[in-house]
């Protein structure tokens, strides 16, 4: 089982950059399997020449267009 990111590891996810996949899932502190997750509930990634990024303020409104039960908090 993977282990959580340290807090003190993570980074803070701009609204105005766009991040490379790998930058994205490390600063935001998540694996593969979270991030497919994040996509199936309708996270945008924008794919151009053979990469994927995603835009901060796409995070951000995702993030805020979440109901209280979504995303497994308790």
């Amino acid at each position: 089982m993977r282990q959580k990111t340290d807090p003190e590891q993570l980074g803070t996810i701009e609204d105005a950059t766009t991040y490379p996949m790998a930058v994205f899932m490390q600063k935001a502190g998540i694996g593969k399997h979270a991030l497919s997750m994040l996509r199936k509930q309708g996270l945008k990634v924008i794919r151009t020449g053979g990469r994927a990024f995603v835009r901060g303020r796409d995070f951000s409104e995702f993030l805020a267009n979440m109901g209280p039960s979504e995303g497994g908090g308790k």
